[in-house]
């Protein structure tokens, strides 16, 4: 595969992803949709970018083994695979394909939207942060760009790679009333 970090509509990826369009780029990550021939569903390959592997080597495994431990949930993204080239030239993730979008381009409606549906969306964010807590991990990364709509408006929280454990060898120092020092959100 090398060091491909740009896909093209057309292409198939890892022999079984035929892409079809970009959805976005992050700081860590291009994300394409792309169609799995071999399950005929829609996926969401996310690549790695080299800059991103050399800056935090161990963050998308990181993020793939927050996901394994959590196991599935109703509110937060589901990855079917995570895969590293054997020089570790490439790092990708396929993920379920949300069709709604970002909760940020859902909220930029959001004079158009019901405060109902609104807040609807905030308690199933509020579940999938919850069973990742009870599984010990804090996501710390908890913005509208990281929360995703599935096609029934169902938010999904995604983007764990800088999830941490709440306990722990891993796990940062708390402070003497129990705050714990470096998190960036919830």
């Amino acid at each position: 595969m090398g060091g491909a970090t740009e896909l093209e509509p057309g292409e198939v990826f890892a022999g079984r992803y035929e892409v079809q369009r970009e959805l976005g780029a992050g700081d860590r990550k291009r994300t394409y949709l792309a169609r799995d021939k071999r399950m005929d569903r829609l996926v969401a390959i996310s690549l790695v970018k080299p800059e991103a592997v050399l800056t935090d080597p161990q963050g998308t495994e990181r993020e793939a083994k927050v996901l394994g431990r959590i196991g599935s949930h109703p509110n937060i993204v589901s990855l079917f695979e995570y895969e590293m080239d054997g020089d570790g030239s490439l790092e990708y993730m396929i993920s379920e394909y949300l069709s709604g979008g970002t909760l940020t381009a859902y909220l930029q409606t959001a004079d158009q939207q019901k405060l109902d549906d609104i807040l609807l969306l905030g308690r199933q964010l509020c579940r999938g942060l919850s069973h990742l807590h009870k599984h010990g991990l804090i996501h710390r990364d908890v913005s509208p760009d990281n929360v995703w709509l599935d096609e029934r408006h169902v938010a999904h929280l995604g983007d764990f790679d800088s999830a941490i454990p709440v306990a722990g060898d891993d796990a940062p120092a708390a402070d003497h009333n129990g705050l714990v020092r470096r998190s960036r959100g919830t």
